[in-house]
């Protein structure tokens, strides 16, 4: 076939629907293998989307999690994880393992005595400093500050219960509500990543100091308790864990995403999720709520971990009765829906970024147009904008140099594409593992057995502290990576920094990864807002227009500098610390957001809704 028929034929199938293009590959299949011939003329965009294919998530959730078992027996506390198959059956049992359960309104009451404690506390800037104090007698002195300022709030929150607290001046005859608000706080911030960005930070620390033995034997009492999930919460009950393998529990806490659908669309779904919600309540619960019950600080001596624990408590969340009801049941399934809120909130805009740029920039050719071909626009895969016909490619070409703007890698395009689209997927799948390397963090953290050291990290006094639990998530879910991406292709380093200066423990690993969507969605949302606001006022369209010649180029520029000296290796302190490694590619990113006000794309920023990019604190 000549070259005419060639593309008679290309602009044929490009104007194929489902249907016809299914039956035409279905005839061609009887004689030929498709797939391998696709594979061997274009190997690019058959490994490219075989990758993708296998990354499609779960119906459910809209992930695709690795099997988990966090059993209480295993003696090492280590999280064994496998890759499960998408198209199988979703293990609730082992998510539910990892999700936190919704605070009851007593809880959130607690809470709020526990951060406001958090906040009037000096406790790291005291304990953590290079002094000749005994710091076992700072950190105890301290202790017994946020213990005593506790009992103060819960006396102002319920006089008679927080007065028995008081009058027994006890601190192991208190350990009950001690350990039980310091694992609500725990709890709230798996829960709701955004708060408590300060406060959790102090909170932890002080669970550490709690955790040397010096300082356990004068308390006489561990402050840490297991975190309350769903799945420790439904074992207790009646029916709790056949709740977790009924069919129907994949539509009750389905997390509903209105883009790119009607309204009708997004009410239906909302129906069948109301649905759901009420039948698996209907057929699991053993027992009728009970109206207007009053509510009570009964809990604050009650440990709903201890099993000889045998006296009633008003609050159903603690409550040992084996009954189910129907607010227990709605309560877990908001929990398990708040636990795929969050992934999704987290995996939204990882692949939207990829998306754009997947559909911007090729591969391989930093100009994929080419302006003396006026065929190459018709039958080109990528967007093309009339304006940027004849223009040289520049805002395309991804490549970096060494010393240049700040980088400190040396990449081609097609190099630093690669770069870009592995480090977004391994973001992506980190941020799917969110929950599980959480909990690992806490395992390494709150581990009696595993000190730290304060040190000068170049960053100021960091606790240096080691990681294994987190380290050993972490190297699996890049093999993972790598070995969808094909180890001979993986570009740049594959260390790992954690428990050293650049990343001192696994507190700063979990914050430092759960500031992907606040880097990502700040440029997601003025990308998408350009061509509302370059038609919404004729000064600001003239502004464009002569400025970046057009719409497109403006938004071409964005991203290009975004995927060039967002992962150029920057950012660190010295040049030996700076590259290309997992830590590292955050490092870039957060750094490019910190030059964020010299570009002179910034104003279209701030016109598009900017405020920055670390959010809020006070919240």
């Amino acid at each position: 076939m000549d070259s005419v028929g060639i593309r008679e034929l290309n602009y044929l199938i490009r104007h194929l629907d489902d249907d016809s293009l299914n039956k035409v590959l279905t005839e061609l299949s009887k004689s030929s293998n498709v797939s391998n011939i696709i594979k061997e003329t274009a190997p690019e965009i058959y490994n490219k989307y075989v990758i993708d294919s296998e990354m499609v998530l779960h119906e459910a959730t809209g992930l695709q999690l690795m099997d988990v078992d966090v059993s209480s027996d295993s003696a090492d506390g280590d999280v064994q994880l496998d890759s499960c198959d998408p198209e199988a059956d979703f293990d609730y049992i082992a998510v539910a393992k990892l999700v936190p359960l919704r605070l009851s309104v007593i809880e959130r009451k607690l809470m709020r005595l526990l951060e406001s404690t958090l906040t009037i506390s000096e406790y790291t800037d005291k304990v953590d400093v290079i002094s000749n104090t005994s710091k076992n007698r700072v950190i105890l002195r301290e202790t017994k500050e946020i213990f005593a300022v506790l009992t103060a709030l819960a006396i102002a929150y319920n006089y008679d219960a927080g007065k028995k607290l008081l009058n027994e001046q006890d601190y192991y005859s208190n350990r009950e509500f001690f350990c039980n608000i310091f694992e609500i706080g725990r709890r709230y911030k798996i829960l709701n990543p955004d708060r408590m960005r300060s406060s959790y930070g102090k909170l932890i620390y002080f669970l550490m100091d709690t955790q040397k033995p010096e300082i356990k034997e004068i308390l006489n009492f561990n402050t840490v308790v297991p975190v309350n999930t769903v799945y420790t919460f439904l074992q207790r009950k009646k029916n709790g864990l056949k709740l977790l393998n009924d069919p129907n529990l994949k539509h009750a806490i389905q997390c509903i995403i209105p883009e790119n659908k009607s309204r009708g669309e997004i009410d239906m779904e909302i129906r069948k999720k109301e649905d759901a919600i009420k039948y698996l309540v209907n057929k699991y619960s053993t027992v009728h709520s009970t109206a207007g019950r009053m509510l009570n600080f009964s809990f604050l001596h009650r440990n709903f971990y201890s099993k000889l624990c045998s006296h009633n408590s008003d609050d159903d969340s603690t409550s040992d009765d084996p009954e189910l009801s129907g607010e227990d049941i709605e309560k877990c399934l908001y929990s398990l829906n708040d636990y795929n809120t969050n992934i999704v909130i987290y995996i939204l805009p990882i692949n939207k970024m990829i998306h754009l740029l997947t559909t911007n920039y090729h591969p391989v050719n930093p100009n994929p147009l080419n302006p003396n071909d006026p065929d190459s626009a018709e039958y080109s895969d990528y967007p093309v904008d009339g304006a940027i016909l004849g223009y040289s490619g520049d805002e395309y070409d991804l490549s970096i140099r060494y010393g240049r703007d700040g980088s400190r890698l040396n990449h081609t395009h097609d190099k630093q594409y690669n770069y870009v689209y592995q480090t977004l997927l391994l973001w992506k799948e980190i941020c799917t593992q969110l929950y599980n390397l959480w909990y690992c963090a806490e395992l390494d953290l709150l581990s009696d057995s595993n000190r730290y050291q304060l040190k000068n990290t170049g960053q100021g006094l960091n606790r240096i502290q080691e990681c294994h639990n987190v380290y050993n998530i972490m190297r699996k879910i890049l093999k993972k990576v790598q070995t969808k991406l094909n180890y001979i292709n993986w570009i740049g380093s594959s260390t790992i920094h954690l428990g050293d200066h650049n990343v001192p423990n696994s507190l700063l690993f979990i914050d430092k990864y759960l500031q992907i969507p606040r880097i990502l969605i700040p440029v997601l949302n003025c990308v998408d807002s350009l061509p509302r606001l370059y038609t919404s006022n004729t000064n600001i369209r003239s502004y464009i227009d002569n400025e970046f010649g057009s719409i497109t180029r403006l938004k071409m520029t964005i991203l290009t500098d975004f995927f060039r000296h967002g992962f150029d290796g920057s950012g660190a302190d010295n040049f030996n610390d700076a590259g290309s490694c997992i830590d590292g590619r955050l490092t870039s990113a957060w750094n490019w957001c910190n030059q964020i006000e010299k570009k002179n794309y910034y104003n279209f920023f701030l016109l598009t809704g900017f405020n920055g990019f670390d959010g809020r604190f006070n919240e």
